[in-house]
């Protein structure tokens, strides 16, 4: 991997018996490393509820309700006018309670 700066170039190749099969060079930006926690750095407030846990870099809005005992996955947005109830999953990556985009 070759970097400079914030920036990194990733060169792959993928081989079947011994032929190549598909190449890629993929260009990243790079933010650099965030640490590994479970508290949600990037949220503006907790939940309310007791058993709920939360996933690292998800985002809650501050009109979000959410029930006892849920699980919201990592980097999940929940904002809008939104109530979750109690015991329910929320998958990582997932985005609820936002507007649609056009």
């Amino acid at each position: 991997m070759e970097r400079r700066a914030r920036v990194a170039r990733v060169r792959g190749v993928a081989y079947v018996g011994g032929q190549v099969v598909a190449e890629a060079v993929l260009v990243l930006a790079c933010q650099g490393s965030r640490p590994r926690s479970t508290r949600r750095p990037s949220s503006t407030r907790t939940p309310d509820r007791e058993g709920t846990v939360v996933g690292p870099y998800v985002v809650i809005g501050p009109h979000v309700s959410i029930g006892r005992r849920c699980r919201i996955g990592a980097s999940s947005v929940i904002d809008g006018w939104t109530e979750i109830g109690d015991d329910n999953v929320v998958c990582p990556f997932a985005s609820i309670g936002c507007r649609p985009r056009t």
